[in-house]
């Protein structure tokens, strides 16, 4: 069972932002940005926080089983610099690589939406297992619900990152399928190459004018078309 725990006036553990406020709702998404990032601590602390699980992974089956049952997201996504996105995927969420021309993905920013309430969390902390609960972090909380006085406009900023997002995320698709296409026609070219190099071994063998020769010259007349 996941305790929270009192703190001093001013100090408090980031991981509890991740908590839903009393009458959040259900949890819908979340978006997060980071440096470095360790995506085990953040599917097993973080998501687990955000979907108000009862369990943790010290709980075995039962864990997995409450997971999977609360684990049905709109979007889940961590934008995390592209020198350090990499490490364990997953089907439930997505890790996005950032490329920042002549600079790095700094920003640790995170988004939360329950059916009820936003949370916007500003950290100075990577979502890692250091940063949360090694290091002396700064963090602050933005409430936006029904009555709230946050200021709008910051959601508006973090919604134009959402549609950025999106588009790097069909990119990175596309760019892939770009490699896969290239290798495959590659691979092509070689295996046409190969018999292209038998046919003129062949016909170079073939010296005698009653051997048959024109299957093997139209085959490489087939080849070279092809090839080009």
């Amino acid at each position: 069972m996941r305790k929270r725990e009192n703190h001093k006036p001013g100090h408090a553990k980031i991981l509890e932002a991740w908590e839903p406020p009393d009458g959040a709702g259900e949890p819908i998404g979340c978006v997060a940005t980071t440096f470095t990032f360790a995506p085990a601590f953040f599917e097993e602390e973080c998501l687990g926080r955000f979907l108000g699980l009862e369990t943790t992974p010290a709980d075995g089956a039962v864990y997995l089983v409450e997971r999977e049952e609360k684990l049905q997201l709109k979007c889940a996504s961590v934008l995390v610099d592209q020198r350090h996105a990499r490490g364990m995927r997953s089907l439930r969420w997505d890790l996005l690589s950032a490329r920042v021309p002549a600079a790095i993905l700094h920003a640790k920013i995170s988004l939360l939406l329950w059916s009820r309430c936003a949370r916007l969390i500003v950290a100075s902390a990577n979502l890692t297992k250091t940063g949360y609960r090694v290091n002396h972090e700064v963090f602050g909380v933005l409430d936006y619900f029904p009555g709230s006085e946050a200021p709008l406009a910051v959601l508006a900023d973090i919604t134009a990152s959402k549609e950025l997002e999106a588009q790097l995320r069909q990119s990175q698709k596309m760019e892939g399928i770009g490699r896969l296409a290239g290798g495959i026609a590659h691979d092509f070219n070689n295996i046409l190459m190969g018999i292209q190099g038998s046919i003129s071994l062949l016909l170079y063998d073939l010296k005698c004018p009653h051997h048959p020769r024109d299957g093997p010259q139209e085959t490489q007349k087939r080849c070279d078309m092809r090839d080009r």
